[in-house]
């Protein structure tokens, strides 16, 4: 009876894998239209919650990694004392899916050491009417100084969610399947945008500096998210 159990589980979890791989295949390989309406805007304020925002730059590596029409918008706000940094990122999809890609990839090639452990955060949006938004929170670190063997330890915490023109998610595989079923049942794709905030803090401060992440979130997402769900 057992046995049966587990072969008809089996086979169930077969069938789901390949109708999930038939959908990314298809939905990468589609004719699809694209989407012109983003969930964001690609302009941050200069300012947030009294931190003043400098542009930071894109690094060709990344320019060349992924496509040609990707949109970017990027600066770095720093607390009125300068103690505290926060990289705030958007990072907007063109025709190529390869835009959007797992946080994880590129903070493993900077050096970034992931710990096994995600959860989810959720953010109280105020306007332009109350509503949560939920967002992956990662934690990195690195032993010490990569460049000279030594130094403190540091450790990162790395916020970040996708959004498209009528939907925003904390996973990577809803936005892959969302993707992947608006390409196959309506011939379109959104133009997805992946945004990340991010701040390099020393290990036993992470508490103070998460709660702080959330109140410039809270400032800083209806200064450029279009998307506001409706259902909340």
């Amino acid at each position: 009876m057992k046995s049966g159990v587990n072969s008809r589980l089996l086979a169930c979890a077969v069938v789901v894998f390949m109708v999930l791989t038939a959908m990314f295949i298809i939905g990468k390989t589609v004719n699809v239209h694209q989407e012109p309406v983003a969930g964001v805007k690609m302009e941050l304020p200069d300012e947030i919650v009294g931190w003043p925002g400098y542009p930071a730059k894109v690094a060709q590596v990344e320019k060349d990694i992924l496509g040609e029409d990707t949109e970017f918008a990027r600066k770095i706000y720093l607390s009125p004392d300068g103690k505290l940094g926060f990289f705030l990122s958007i990072v907007l999809s063109g025709k190529d899916r390869t835009s959007i890609h797992p946080p994880e990839m590129c903070l493993r090639g900077q050096g970034w050491q992931l710990q096994p452990v995600t959860d989810i955060v959720t953010i109280r949006v105020a306007e332009p009417k109350p509503y949560k938004l939920d967002v992956m929170k990662l934690e990195a670190y690195v032993p010490g100084n990569l460049k000279t063997g030594g130094g403190k330890p540091q450790k990162l915490l790395y916020l970040y969610w996708f959004v498209g023109k009528d939907i925003m998610t904390p996973y990577k595989n809803t936005m892959t399947f969302r993707e992947s079923w608006d390409r196959i049942a309506y011939g379109k794709s959104h133009r997805w945008a992946y945004v990340t905030l991010a701040a390099v803090v020393q290990p036993g401060d992470e508490g103070d500096t998460l709660k702080l992440m959330k109140i410039f979130l809270e400032s800083a997402v209806p200064k450029f998210q279009l998307f506001v769900p409706e259902n909340q």
